[in-house]
């Protein structure tokens, strides 16, 4: 839902995933507690993402630049 509706919410569940993954692998009753304890961290983290990707992007269309400063927002398996 927050992917869907959010602000940044495709990269906030992208990033937040990964990280409640990697912190719980193997041990599941740390799964609530990361989950909700992180997520307005990297809520921040994906909103501060997208407005660099944005203003990189608006710089390389009105300019023809072709800066790739933008922040890649996968997680690497």
């Amino acid at each position: 839902m927050i992917e869907d509706y959010a602000l940044a919410g495709h990269t906030f569940g992208t990033i937040h995933d990964a990280l409640v993954d990697d912190v719980t692998t193997g041990f599941a009753p740390l799964d609530a507690v990361t989950n909700i304890g992180t997520m307005a961290p990297e809520y921040a983290t994906a909103l501060i993402s997208e407005t660099i990707n944005t203003t990189v992007d608006l710089i390389n269309t009105i300019f023809g630049t072709d800066f790739n400063l933008s922040i890649d927002h996968t997680h690497p398996k």
